[in-house]
């Protein structure tokens, strides 16, 4: 009877354990909140040079001009334009300790490199365009 007892007190000891084990939460990356589709709403360069996006430097794009990207986790992804009059595939990735974000964008043949300085928050994507004076700023909303 005592070794039951013993039993029996090792095994709730051992369930109480496991069910006092805490929940680990997996911490989102900048990889992981790039992922989804982004549709480009306004664009517009940094007349001012002040590497802000300012109200007056903002111009919408017309619906015939919008395009967007869809962006997978292994970093692949399309560049589908308005109507889908045309789909891109794509190769994206992170560089300089995140900091900046790369598309390989394969068009009709040819392979076109677009390196950016970026933002992303939940629903917005801001994309900077360092390699032209003034910066160019491109702004995507969160599709799905």
């Amino acid at each position: 009877m005592k070794i039951i007892r013993k039993m029996s007190l090792v095994l709730v000891a051992a369930v109480s354990l496991i069910a006092c084990k805490k929940k680990e939460t997996a911490l989102l990356t900048t990889k992981d909140g790039l992922i989804g589709s982004w549709k480009l709403k306004q664009q517009g360069s940094d007349i001012n040079k002040n590497n802000k996006f300012d109200t007056e430097e903002k111009n919408f794009v017309r619906d015939t001009a919008q395009f967007s990207f869809q962006l997978f986790k292994e970093g692949t992804g399309f560049r589908v334009g308005a109507n889908s009059s045309f789909v891109d595939t794509m190769q994206w990735d992170l560089f300089n300790y995140e900091s900046t974000l790369r598309f390989k964008i394969y068009n009709q043949g040819f392979i076109n490199n677009q390196f950016f300085k970026f933002q992303v928050g939940a629903k917005t994507l801001l994309l900077i365009d360092t390699t032209v004076s003034p910066s160019y700023f491109r702004s995507f909303e969160k599709e799905n």
